[in-house]
């Protein structure tokens, strides 16, 4: 077998070890600059998350806050009416009751009614911050599929909210209209003693605060999905590095490899020159 003589082995060491040296310097800062880049992108990711988890977290707030003060408003409405029920029952009950019992018991309605209709403009309210919820969560659902059941879930709140909402509006009309004829405030008052208005205020109420829950809940996921998505990049960014780093020491050790040669050469050519 022909073995390359020391001549041939200089030759070729003198042309590769330049080469070696370029490629692995080359390779290290390439290296460098893509672990770099791997960390001023993992930067960018995470704000962009920070930045979703805020904007949606402060529109699921909102929607929260104005679920939570119509709520309260409902309480508020549901115990004013229950009161009002006990008033015309004892009214209705009471044959000596004169016309200014009833008609006591009227201004109080009226006034019932002027309160509700301050709950309506803030339900306006509340119905546009849970669109505008449900909408933010669209962005996230992108990225958790399971966002989009707490999507439909805070929907078909909203929607039973909206029945009962309804229904309360329609009793609270008639009832407006019964109060205005003077000659049938007897028959009314003692409709109203039936505490059946008291009764939808108080289903209303109870569909807000469901409302208000799977806000919550929302909110509470999209803080959960903005930790895991920040985590997960997090640890692809470290793998990344490491295969970097271990392609950085390969890109040196070429670079050495080079320069291992290149000193080698002389004496191989020395060692390849006829004595004189």
């Amino acid at each position: 077998m022909h073995k390359p003589s020391a001549t041939s082995i200089a030759r070729f060491q003198h042309t590769t070890a330049p080469v070696a040296m370029v490629l692995g310097i080359i390779g290290a800062v390439l290296c460098l600059i893509l672990i770099a880049g791997v960390w001023v992108g993992r930067s960018w990711a995470a704000d962009r998350v920070d930045r979703m988890e805020s904007s949606v977290n402060a529109v699921l707030g909102l929607g929260i806050q104005a679920s939570t003060t119509a709520a309260q408003r409902l309480d508020a409405l549901a115990s004013q009416m229950t009161d009002i029920s006990n008033e015309a029952a004892a009214v209705a009950a009471d044959p000596n009751a004169g016309d200014s019992a009833f008609n006591d018991v009227r201004v109080k309605l009226m006034d019932l009614g002027t309160r509700y209709d301050d709950f309506k403009a803030g339900y306006l309210a509340l119905h546009e911050r849970v669109t505008g919820a449900l909408d933010a969560l669209d962005g996230v659902a992108q990225l958790v599929p399971t966002v989009s059941d707490l999507q439909t879930r805070l929907s078909d709140a909203v929607t039973q909210l909206d029945t009962r909402v309804q229904q309360l509006d329609a009793s609270i009309t008639d009832l407006r209209q019964r109060i205005s004829d003077v000659t049938a405030l007897p028959a009314t008052i003692k409709s109203v003693a039936f505490g059946q208005i008291a009764t939808l205020i108080s289903g209303a109420a109870d569909f807000t605060r469901t409302v208000t829950t799977r806000l919550q809940t929302a909110q509470t996921n999209v803080q959960q999905t903005a930790s895991d998505v920040d985590s997960a990049v997090f640890w692809i960014a470290i793998a990344g590095s490491l295969v970097l780093l271990w392609v950085f020491v390969l890109n040196v050790a070429l670079w050495a490899l080079g320069r291992r040669l290149r000193t080698s050469t002389p004496a191989l050519q020395a060692s390849a020159a006829p004595s004189a």
